[in-house]
Formats: C-alpha cells, structure tokens, sequence
C-alpha cells in the first residue's frame, strides 16, 4: 500500500479545520468532484483507446466459502459507502458525481469456475490481468468488480477491481477489510457490525473545495508560486526519443531489487539523520537525478493524502493527492547526509501548505508562465511499505492477500519503491514514447551503484560520483 509522505512524517500541522466536524452536504441529485478525481478523470479520458490500470486486491481462499455470505456482504458494502454507488456524468459541459440509490443499485459477484480446467493458473492469470485494465463505465457505473474464481473444490480466488476515481490505496484496503468482516457476520447468521457513517466522500469534497476559496487559496496559492519560481524545469535524462513530452502513448517497467545488505545501510542512514526510509530513498533518487542531468535545483513529485481529519479514517474515496518537493543540490559541497537534511527541511515546510491542489497548481503555473503546458515535476516517488497484516482471521478459511501492480498518474518516471522483509523491490515506470528499456536498466543500475558509494560514506560530496558507462551496465537494445 502506497505510503502518503504527510502520513510518515508525524510533525505536520493540524488544521483547525481537522478539529471540527465535517458538514453533511445538501441533498442534490449531482455533487462537485474532488481536484483528484479531475485529474484522474482528464487522464482517463486522456488514455482512451488505450489500456488502463485499476486498483486491484484480490485473495486466494482456501476452505468453504460461504457464496451467499460473499454476495450479502459485497451488497453490504455497496449500500455502507456512497462511493461504490457513484458515477460521473455530464451536464453542460462540467462532470459531476451522481450518488446512485442504493435500494435501486446492485452489483453482481461474477462467479467464474475452472475447477475442471487443467491450465488454471493461466486462466487465473488472464482473468486478473483483464479486471486490472478492465474498461469502466464511468457514466452507468458501477465502478467497482467483484470476481470470484473457483479454482477446485474448496479453493477461490476473490478480485476486487475499483476505478481510481472512487478509490485510493487506503480505501481499497478499508474495503477488503470490511469485506471479511461483515462476511464473518454474515455465515454466522449475525447482523452487519459496521455502525452506519455520518458522513460520505461527496460530504468530503464540499467541505474541502469550500476551504479552497479567499484568503486561504491566496495564501496556498502564494506560496506555491514562489516556491516553485524560477525550478519550473522538467528533470533532463537521456531520452531515446525527444520531443514525445506531451504524449504517452505506452508504458513499460523496469523491475530491480535492492539487498538486503543494501537495504539494511540505507535505513541506518536514514536512522542516523533522523528521516524516515521515504526520505532516504528520495535522497538518492534525487542525487541520481543530478548526476543524470546537471541540474542542481530538482523537483520530484510525492503522494500525499487529503485524509486530515478523524472523521475520514473509515471513508472509501479518492483522497490521495501529489505534491512537489524542491531539492536544491550543491554538488561540490552536498552529501548523503546534508541532501537528507536539506529534504526533511522542505518537506517539512510544504507539507503545511499541502492542501493546495496539484491540479490547480499546475493550472495556475500555466497562467502565471504564459505557456501551454507545463508539469511541475516529470518525475514521481513512491513507496509501498507492503500489504496490510491486520486484515481480520476467517475461522475456517485459509486466506492469502495480495495487492495488484498498478501504474500511477503518468509522468514520465516513476520510482515505485516497495518493502518485502529486508529487501527493497523497485519498479521503474517509464514513458515508453520517451525511453528504450535498455536505458531504464541503466538508470536502475546507476541508482544502485550511487547507493552503495553514498551509505559506504554519508559525507561523500556528490560531484565526486561517476555514473557507469554503458559498457558497464546493461547493453543497448
């Protein structure tokens, strides 16, 4: 699950807003959407033709399943959160949210057998790899599928696949949660655990677009401004094929891992300086990207999460936003240990004004720099600290969890770093109409070589890292 840079750093503000109750929105039959679920729905709409990717979880379950118990629980679900009941629609020309009833709304469990099938784990792979690129609806909705895969007598497979529109991360995750709770309910003949919610996503997003208005917005908008003035320059890597920038029309991974023994010197570099492992890996991300290209102010671009207030803790939605964080490098001078410091800093001051949409953002330095396209950062970080261990025991049932990859609002890289036990996986998603693979493997190879070199000495100084030669790396395509 992807980890929000506001959620591991613990010294953020609160807002006073965050210590009130959030307002029940008036009943309408369309509701605004959330700045996210613009970005999302442009990009969506941006890669029509093309394959898209769905956040998806799915379980294999081991035992006997109760079908009618998982029927009544997904029903359950849908009618507990608005969100699994929306759809976007059109009128006059501006999208909407449409809160479908959920008396008058249903989504069906596709229940599909191969027990007698000799090649399943193929057809168990095809069936998931076509719910991740599953093409939704957006306009009738639903925007959530449930699969359930009968594999042999007593084995399942349980997918859940949800647009990015309705769902995040931490969403997906209080979905299969509650899933199997109510489910525990359910087989046992009890009444559905979950307490009713006071409030729901559109609620959510009425109260936040509403804080996004006069002086606030001035003063969000303010700082954003100067802090990005003058670093508005996209990171230069060595492109296969320039000039594509503005278009994306596939996207590849490259996947590489990092030792344990690796690993293990970058959480004591991080421990040392007092960051967290998201920082450390922003780090040497960051010196990479100065080696690469020169450029000595870099911008790279974080998850965070709009999820500020006790209230949202349970909520299904889309609450997971970008932010830009500036890096200024002096290579002749900068360490391992100063860049750390330089990041917690910044990072630090931003995220009090995180609030601010990335959206809206970018809009407005459009505006503001008179050009038709500008992105505030082309390349994006993230980690996955790994799937949940808290979801709730099934009596009976052996139950395995597994996340689905899914590739991020596009730029043109990101570094998905992943934590499995005492290794680190990354997964290097790449704009395919601006670099060859061949390039890519190279940039995983250079990142940890600088590793290695940075957390041998923490106080080496940056302008002294040679990249490998080609010769050195991977060979060319």
């Amino acid at each position: 699950m992807i980890e929000p840079l506001n959620s591991s750093i613990t010294e953020h503000p609160v807002t006073a807003e965050a210590l009130k109750g959030i307002p029940i929105a008036p009943a309408a039959d369309f509701y605004e959407l959330s700045y996210a679920q613009k970005r999302i729905l442009a990009a969506s709409r941006a890669a029509s033709g093309r394959r898209q990717s769905n956040l998806l979880f799915f379980s294999f379950v081991d035992g006997p399943l109760d079908i009618d118990a998982v029927e009544k629980a997904v029903a359950a679900l849908i009618a507990r959160h608005e969100s699994l009941r929306t759809s976007i629609v059109e009128q006059e020309e501006t999208a909407w949210q449409h809160i479908n009833s959920a008396g008058l709304f249903s989504l069906k469990v596709n229940y599909i057998d191969i027990s007698n099938y000799e090649n399943k784990h193929e057809l168990t792979q095809e069936i998931i790899h076509e719910e991740q690129s599953f093409a939704f609806d957006l306009q009738t909705g639903p925007l959530m599928r449930v699969v359930l895969i009968h594999s042999a007598a007593e084995q399942f497979i349980l997918i859940f696949s949800v647009h990015h529109l309705i769902s995040d991360d931490r969403s997906l995750e209080i979905i299969v949660r509650e899933f199997f709770m109510i489910y525990n309910a359910f087989r046992q003949q009890k009444e559905n655990p979950l307490p009713d919610l006071r409030i729901q996503y559109k609620d959510f997003v009425a109260w936040k677009n509403a804080q996004l208005k006069g002086d606030r917005l001035w003063s969000l908008e303010n700082f954003w401004l100067n802090y990005l003035q003058d670093k508005w320059q996209a990171v230069k890597l060595p492109e296969d094929f320039p000039g594509n920038s503005l278009v994306f029309p596939g996207e590849g991974m490259a996947e590489f891992e990092m030792s344990s023994e690796l690993t293990a010197r970058l959480k004591e570099a991080a421990r040392l300086n007092e960051v967290n492992l998201f920082i450390a890996l922003v780090g040497v991300v960051a010196i990479l990207l100065n080696r690469y290209s020169g450029q000595e102010d870099i911008i790279v671009g974080a998850p965070v999460t709009t999820r500020d207030h006790p209230e949202l803790e349970n909520q299904v939605g889309q609450y997971m936003d970008l932010l830009p964080v500036s890096i200024r490098l002096e290579p002749a001078k900068d360490s391992l240990t100063v860049i750390l410091e330089k990041i917690r800093n910044t990072t630090r001051e931003v995220l009090r004004y995180y609030l601010y949409p990335y959206d809206m953002l970018a809009e407005r330095m459009i505006v503001s720099d008179n050009r038709k396209h500008i992105k505030p950062f082309n390349i994006l970080v993230q980690l996955d600290n790994g799937s949940p261990k808290d979801f709730p025991e099934v009596p009976g049932l052996s139950v395995h969890n597994h996340w689905g990859e899914y590739l991020a609002d596009h730029t043109d890289i990101i570094f998905k770093f992943r934590t499995i036990d005492n290794y680190i996986k990354t997964g290097v998603v790449y704009n395919t109409a601006l670099f060859k693979r061949s390039t890519i493997n190279r940039i995983n190879e250079n990142l940890l070589h600088i590793t290695r070199l940075t957390t041998e000495d923490l106080n080496r100084a940056i302008n002294s890292i040679d990249l490998i030669e080609l010769s050195m790396a991977q060979p060319e395509d």
